[in-house]
């Protein structure tokens, strides 16, 4: 099919959640050249939990801890 558009879409924030659970999500998204709407998902890889009085597992990296005020 002739002049098929190579659809492109902006990052989606949170107001285009239409699905989140534990381990997926789904946003709405519109094409920025033809306007189109679809949807863009994945699945959400959680890196193990740290907790500061215990040593890390060696092949995980803590993250860095969030400034409290």
């Amino acid at each position: 099919m002739l002049g098929e558009c190579e659809h492109e879409y902006l990052e989606p924030n949170e107001e285009e959640i239409v699905q989140c659970s534990e381990d997926y999500i789904l946003f709405r998204v519109a094409c920025i050249r033809c306007g189109m709407v679809g949807f863009a998902g994945g699945d959400i890889a959680w890196n193990p939990t740290y907790w500061e009085d215990e040593a890390p597992e060696s092949d995980s990296q803590p993250h860095n801890p969030i400034p409290r005020g």
